[in-house]
């Protein structure tokens, strides 16, 4: 469900913060404004997931107004990526991002011409260039650039007809970053989020009544990299036997990257494997082991987990596709009935919070990625 926050001046915009941009349902919460003379200011609160700008409308003002913006809609550019979801991300150097923010606003007692689009920063972000702005069909509606002498504020002035919020007619916004290459001042390891996304506009019955609509939360955070792991799976079987004995081979993962800068050198610098077992199994003396190199890594154990950390370029390079095996000693006590073993990376962490992988894109460090949890589950040994 979404929240809801609604002004009621004598003209006013409702606004609702979905989790995803194509979900329907939402929960109100109406608060009352008093009027200010002819401008109106009216808040927004941004769901952390995701948000989207929309604008409802009654039917009969409803029709002029979505034919008037699908006809402008015609010559302007459509989104190529057809995924809006907006959560943490890496923000590739030298390309348009995913989805960075998004509102829903609605107009609730008379249609909106949208002049004006602002995207604020919670910190200044130099590797980022632009935002381009696009509307629920995945039109461009215009490319919001930074305001000069701003700390981390872009701004895009819709001309008229772009954009129109109809009486009681959903009108939904999101936003995406263009980040800059490394050549021209792109960064690694640069925090980019979005504090606020505001909406201004003017009433198109009253003539004169100004709108502005601003978010009060923050969006999800993100992060800029040169390149970054793009595959982690497991490389073998899903089921096996489970056998004691010593250097058993006890997971395979493979591991693939992605660069936007040729001169990035993305290479696993960490790995930290969960054990799971019941009490009757014990692992000990662990190694990884990578194709072509002769020399094992030692890892260590510890609280139920596999740990192979300060891994040399040579172990943890992905500059090609990676395979990547654990090996480790077996005891299985007598008592044991239904004995089990798997190795599993677990925890991808988060913008905040360290996980299991830690990793470099030859300029900054990470311990993080934006996959879902687990991130990976080796061979079930049974």
């Amino acid at each position: 469900m979404f929240p809801l926050i609604t002004a009621q001046p004598a003209f006013a915009l409702i606004i609702r913060t979905p989790t995803m941009l194509k979900a329907q349902t939402s929960t109100s919460v109406p608060v009352r404004m008093p009027i200010r003379s002819s401008r109106r200011i009216i808040r927004l609160r941004a769901a952390k997931q995701n948000a989207v700008v929309i604008v409802r409308s009654s039917s009969s003002s409803s029709r002029s107004s979505i034919a008037s913006s699908a006809g402008s809609a015609a010559s302007r550019a459509r989104d190529p990526m057809t995924d809006a979801t907006v959560k943490s991300n890496f923000l590739l150097l030298s390309e348009v991002s995913p989805a960075v923010a998004g509102v829903r606003v609605f107009s609730q007692h008379e249609p909106i011409s949208v002049t004006k689009i602002t995207v604020q920063l919670l910190a200044d972000a130099p590797s980022v260039e632009s935002f381009l702005v696009y509307d629920q069909n995945q039109f461009l509606l215009g490319i919001a650039t930074q305001v000069s002498g701003s700390y981390g504020r872009y701004a895009v002035t819709l001309p008229t007809g772009v954009l129109n919020a109809p009486k009681t007619v959903p009108v939904s916004l999101y936003v995406r970053a263009r980040v800059k290459p490394h050549s021209r001042g792109g960064w690694s390891a640069e925090s980019v989020q979005v504090s606020s996304v505001s909406v201004e506009g003017t009433g198109d019955w009253s003539g004169s009544n100004s709108y502005v609509e601003a978010t009060t939360e923050t969006f999800p955070g993100f992060e800029t990299a040169r390149g970054m792991p793009v595959v982690i799976r497991n490389n073998s079987v899903a089921n096996s036997v489970l056998g004691a004995g010593t250097n058993k081979l006890l997971a395979e993962f493979r591991f693939e990257s992605r660069k936007t800068d040729e001169e990035a050198t993305v290479r696993l610098t960490s790995l930290r494997f969960t054990i799971e077992s019941d009490s009757t199994v014990t692992v000990s003396n662990a190694k990884l082991r990578v194709e072509g190199l002769d020399t094992p890594h030692d890892c260590s154990i510890s609280s139920g987990a596999v740990t192979c950390s300060s891994l040399s370029a040579s172990v943890g390079s992905l500059d090609s596709v990676r395979v990547i095996r654990v090996f480790g000693d077996v005891a299985i006590s007598g008592a044991a009935q239904s004995p089990f073993l798997r190795l599993t990376l677990n925890d991808p962490g988060s913008v905040s919070a360290s996980g299991d992988i830690s990793w470099t894109d030859g300029e900054a460090n990470f311990s993080w990625l934006p996959f879902e949890q687990p991130v990976a589950s080796g061979t079930l040994m049974r």
